[in-house]
This record gives structure tokens, C-alpha cells and sequence, in this order.
């Protein structure tokens, strides 16, 4: 009986479910499917075909995971990067964002926001302009 009042009192579940933003999680399955996408000589997709058969073949719809939720664009994706030689640079990144930053992933894998300022100052590859 006790325990029962117990649980009613401070609740049975003990779980707490974290809900991710959408965008989290558009972005984090696009670096994934980049990541599947990687060819024998290490480098990645070096176009869009690759990455939507990566994204079918876990399931999603890639016509609706390819866009972020943020800011309605396609993400912009640098294709061919080595990820045991480009592990800093930038690979995966909204267009224009929203309110001001723009999410991003990086080789090892973690999405994480940028100012407008910071984003002109990320490590893409050498060559790469991601405003073209």
C-alpha cells in the first residue's frame, strides 16, 4: 500500500523523453546518410544520388529530410570530403537558417548553430564558398 501511495505521489514513469526539434533531426539523418555514403577511397558522395538511397534505406523520405525546417531550403552538403582528413571542416549546412544562425554538422558529426558571423568564418574546404 505504501508504495502505491508512493507512486502516486512522485509519479512511476522516472523516464523523461526528450523531444528533438525537427531540424535536429533532418540534419543529424543527412549527416548519417553522408556518412553511409562514403566511397572505398574514403571520400564522400560526391552528389545528391548516394545520399537519398542512404536516406530510403533507413527509411526516411528523402524529399522531405533533404530540406530544413528552419529556413524551407534544400541543406547545402560539400561533397567528396575525407572524413579522416577533413574532420573540422564543415559538411553539412542550412542556406539561410533562422533568427540569425544557421545550423551546421562537421565532420565528427554534431550539429550545432553559427551566427551569420561565425558562419563566414567556418572551416569549409579550401575552394568551397557555401553562398554559391
Amino acid at each position: 500500500m505504501l508504495l502505491v501511495v508512493l507512486c502516486l505521489a512522485i509519479g512511476c514513469s522516472g523516464v523523461s523523453v526528450t523531444k528533438h526539434p525537427q531540424s535536429d533531426l533532418n540534419i543529424h539523418a543527412v549527416c548519417m546518410a553522408y556518412m553511409d555514403s562514403i566511397q572505398p577511397n574514403g571520400k564522400g558522395a560526391l552528389n545528391i544520388e548516394p545520399i537519398k538511397k542512404a536516406l530510403r534505406d533507413a527509411g526516411k523520405n528523402p524529399d522531405e529530410t533533404l530540406i530544413s525546417p528552419n529556413d524551407g531550403l534544400a541543406y547545402g552538403i560539400v561533397w567528396g570530403l575525407n572524413p579522416q582528413s577533413d574532420n573540422s571542416k564543415i559538411m553539412i549546412f542550412e542556406k539561410k537558417g533562422k533568427d540569425g544562425k544557421r545550423q551546421v554538422v562537421d565532420m565528427r558529426r554534431n550539429p550545432f548553430y553559427l551566427t551569420e558571423e561565425e558562419f563566414k568564418k567556418a572551416p569549409f574546404p579550401n575552394g568551397f564558398d557555401p553562398e554559391k
